[in-house]
């Protein structure tokens, strides 16, 4: 008998990937800007030569804390054997996802400089009522980007793991657009039908293809530019499983 699918976002919409901050670490000449640029021009060569894929095979719906909406901050658990801290999202993080060039910094606790988002007891609150899990800034035009994970990310390991997952997707999504292989138009896109931009709509299909909410199964073949399973740019994705 199937589970009941219990399903916490692990982002925002469209503006996930769009906002660019000012950043403390820029690139310091024109050689930097010009070595990331023909990497990302490399890698943009590459893809149009070659692309391999990795299996979108998916386990059943598993199961996640559930939290509503009108959920209370003060009251969020953090799981078992968790620990509410940056230097243990890193070591997740790490451990999972390797450490990715493009990802600056991660962040907990720590107001985001997003409009709309307000931070209570460490809980990202978007519009002052819908919790998110997480969220991804765009920095030096998506050079690097910063995430900022909400305490409700860390109720459990899985779902730590799964916001991890889909804020780095948007981090390189970020780096793909940097380096010219996503324009702004691509970036903006928003699947016919669907309230997601392709942006949101490919980490959201990532996460069902780990085994949670399969009802974004169906864009598997629908992903173009942005399908998760391009070993290119994302064989980071490679080691972690659930």
């Amino acid at each position: 008998m199937q589970k009941k699918i219990l399903f916490a976002s692990a982002g925002l919409g469209a503006a996930s990937c769009l906002a660019v901050q000012g950043s403390k670490k820029k690139l310091k000449t024109p050689s930097d800007v010009l070595s990331a640029t023909l990497i990302g021009a490399t890698i943009g060569l590459l893809g149009g030569i070659t692309i391999d894929y990795f299996s979108s095979s998916h386990a059943s719906n598993k199961e996640l804390p559930l939290i509503t909406d009108d959920f209370d901050p003060y009251n969020v658990k953090i799981g078992n054997g968790m620990e509410f801290s940056e230097s243990f999202a890193v070591k997740i993080a790490e451990k999972y996802f390797g450490k990715l060039p493009w990802v600056r910094n991660i962040y907990i606790n720590k107001d985001n400089p997003k409009v709309g988002l307000t931070m209570v007891n460490g809980c990202l609150i978007y519009n002052r009522k819908k919790y998110i899990n997480g969220d991804t800034i765009m920095l030096n035009g998506g050079f690097e980007s910063d995430v900022y994970l909400s305490r409700t990310a860390f109720t459990s390991m899985n779902q730590l793991k799964l916001t991890i997952g889909h804020e780095f997707i948007h981090c390189t999504q970020n780096y793909m657009y940097f380096s010219g292989v996503l324009s702004l138009k691509d970036m903006n896109a928003v699947y016919p039908g669907s309230k997601f931009p392709m942006a949101e709509l490919a980490a959201y299909n990532w996460e069902a293809n780990m085994g949670f909410n399969d009802k974004y199964l169906r864009f598997n073949n629908e992903l173009g530019k942005f399908d998760w399973r391009n070993k290119i740019y994302y064989s980071w994705l490679n080691n972690v499983q659930f």
